[in-house]
């Protein structure tokens, strides 16, 4: 990890790093209140830290479909 990240990291407290091969914008956004996961009580637009179950993945991302259009970000 170059350096800057690694300090990044460091400062935020976070332990690691998730390197994707492919991103995608999901336009509009799909509400998380509206996936699986709606009925947890999480708040907030971004879930850092939560892990997810397969079962989950493939929940949001069908949900996702069926909501959004998508376009793969380079």
């Amino acid at each position: 990890m170059p350096e800057e990240d690694r300090l990044e990291c460091e400062k935020m407290g976070w332990k690691g790093a998730l390197v994707f091969s492919e991103l995608y914008r999901f336009e509009p956004p799909v509400p998380m209140k509206e996936t699986v996961l709606g009925g947890l009580g999480i708040r907030g637009r971004c879930f850092h830290g939560y892990s997810l179950t397969e079962e989950q993945l493939e929940s949001i991302l069908s949900t996702a479909e069926e909501m959004s259009s998508f376009t793969k970000i380079n």
